[in-house]
């Protein structure tokens, strides 16, 4: 009697281990060809010269993503920004062709980690190095340099264009 006893715990076992490894299977063969994951929907992927961004899809306080070229960038709708700046560097003005919105390259240090807005929407932080910007992207606190601003316009239609100073020169 041990040993049917036996037996059919060896066959339950291997049962078992076939349901384990067949769903395994299942599962990595599902990751292989499901295609490209769904992008955040703040995040607009291109490769292009421009981005054009609706300012009417903007929120105040929170930081729009895209990519140019490659590269990270940030549109923050400060509505509710004072316009004085908090840092040392008070001469400066808001580093921003129109005061409500600050455009930058959304990446700092070696890591090139994002900076995120703080809950009360006062500071920008760089989580990764613990380096702390005002809201128009100059250091408060930690050793980095300030945000990059890359060039962008204003356009007619309520829209920022990303890329380029001007309709009529290109970056």
């Amino acid at each position: 009697m041990p040993n049917s006893k036996r037996q059919l715990y060896r066959s339950y076992l291997q049962v078992l281990t076939i349901v384990a490894i067949l769903f395994l299977l299942i599962v990595l063969l599902r990751s292989l060809f499901q295609g490209e994951p769904t992008q955040h929907r703040f995040v607009s992927e291109t490769n292009a010269v421009t981005v054009v961004v609706d300012l009417a899809d903007l929120v105040p306080g929170q930081i729009h993503k895209l990519r140019l070229k490659k590269r990270p960038v940030g549109v923050l709708y400060r509505r509710d920004y004072p316009s004085q700046p908090r840092s040392a560097d008070i001469n400066n003005d808001l580093r921003s062709i129109d005061p409500a919105y600050f455009v930058f390259i959304n990446e700092t240090g070696a890591i090139r980690c994002q900076v995120s807005v703080n809950s009360a929407a006062t500071e920008l932080k760089d989580i990764c190095a613990g380096v702390v910007f005002d809201m128009s992207g100059r250091v408060l606190k930690g050793s980095a340099k300030d945000l990059d601003v890359p060039p962008h316009y204003f356009n007619n239609k309520g829209q920022l264009v990303v890329g380029q100073w001007s309709s009529e020169k290109s970056f």
